[in-house]
């Protein structure tokens, strides 16, 4: 069996992508034991085959980069640069008695180190994007962050043996850009939690859920635009719920505030999964807020594990998104710009009949589970 070894920034339940890289690992494991790990960041404390690799943070530094290119912010720092050469120089001597080297973007540069193998060492590079590169609207803010951008991008393509996408639409777009690299582009899902088991109990009020944070372009302005328009039709007060679980800003809570929302909105810090999967299991509905205006092109860590708790789906999304191409003629509900109205309705008849919109595809997270990923992970390799 060939031996492979994963490079991630982050591996653990802190973080959306840690996450899905610590399932990647413990789906593989089930099959094939043959790897080993170098991280960075972790909050686990025993990893078996894995080892740490540490390097300064770099914060004077990073702090008079981002004064001088503010818009660098998550396309570069000097504390990855370190990082890099760290890795690269620790693993050296051993590198050669690996057939693979996966790694796992973002952040992107971290890629570097399977470019430098790949031509040193004549090791096969894997590529594992969980987000887009060059379409990546959150750090390709400007002119000098795009640009660079699409050079990692282009090294990569160019470069690796194997690039890994977790939705169709980024597939889509990469083929059309790079037509003679299609061969190397394959798809490889997200990873449910195997353990979330559905619950069917209800709480007293109709409850809906949203989990992870709220920044940039994701925000709380359409919910709260629907519900102003369903409080204007009837008394919601005592009927409905709608948490947020994760970090908003203190301007998503004055909204609630100065909307006399705070009953029906309920905002709560992060906690352990376990816990939060206690609370979502019983819950209505789920919610998904997507950036509006623009081609969704990233695909929601969140969207596999709402699979599994076979609840109905309220996504706020653009028609053309990776959000969308999953819920369509799923039975789940999709609102883009200007749609409001039509969710607050959607919402009162739930409000009127909580078992009317049940009647959707509660199958979708097959697809998803550890050991259907990572066997189609280990066919890729053969």
């Amino acid at each position: 069996m060939r031996q492979t070894l994963f490079v991630f920034y982050k591996y653990g339940d802190d973080s959306a992508a840690g996450i899905q890289n610590i399932r990647l690992i413990e789906a593989i494991s089930t099959i094939n034991n043959n790897y080993k790990i170098v991280y960075r960041y972790s909050n686990n404390t025993i990893i078996k085959n894995a080892r740490q690799i540490n390097s300064p943070k770099c914060n004077f530094l990073n702090r008079i980069l981002l004064k001088v290119f503010p818009n660098l912010n998550g396309v570069f720092s000097f504390d990855q640069i370190f990082w890099i050469l760290k890795v690269i120089f620790s693993l050296r001597k051993e590198i050669n008695n690996f057939d693979h080297i996966h790694i796992v973007s973002s952040p992107f540069l971290i890629q570097l180190i399977g470019y430098y193998f790949k031509h040193k060492n004549h090791i096969k590079w894997i590529v594992q994007l969980l987000d887009p590169i060059s379409d990546n609207f959150f750090v390709n803010s400007s002119k000098l962050s795009l640009l660079i951008l699409k050079k990692i991008e282009q090294l990569i393509t160019k470069n690796s043996d194997l690039i890994l996408f977790n939705n169709n639409r980024l597939l889509d777009k990469f083929q059309k850009r790079y037509p003679n690299y299609n061969y190397k582009f394959k798809i490889i899902y997200h990873i449910t939690d195997k353990k979330i088991i559905p619950n069917f109990d209800k709480y007293e009020k109709i409850t809906l859920f949203h989990t992870g944070s709220l920044y940039g372009l994701r925000k709380i302005d359409y919910i709260i635009k629907s519900l102003l328009l369903l409080k204007s039709k009837i008394n919601i007060t005592n009927k409905l719920e709608i948490h947020f679980i994760g970090s908003c800003s203190s301007q998503d809570k004055m909204v609630v505030l100065n909307n006399g929302l705070e009953k029906v909105v309920i905002f709560q810090d992060y906690m352990p999964m376990q816990k939060m999967h206690s609370l979502i299991c019983k819950a209505d509905g789920l919610i998904i807020i997507d950036a509006l205006g623009l081609e969704g092109v990233f695909t929601p860590s969140k969207l596999c594990e709402y699979f599994s708790f076979q609840k109905p789906i309220f996504a706020i999304t653009p028609n053309k998104s990776v959000t969308s191409d999953f819920l369509k003629g799923t039975g789940h509900l999709c609102f883009n710009e200007s749609e409001e109205e039509l969710l607050a309705n959607k919402l009162q008849n739930l409000i009127e009949n909580r078992n009317l919109y049940n009647n959707f595809d509660k199958f979708l997270f097959h697809n998803h589970l550890p050991d259907m990923v990572a066997g189609e992970y280990l066919k890729l390799l053969l």
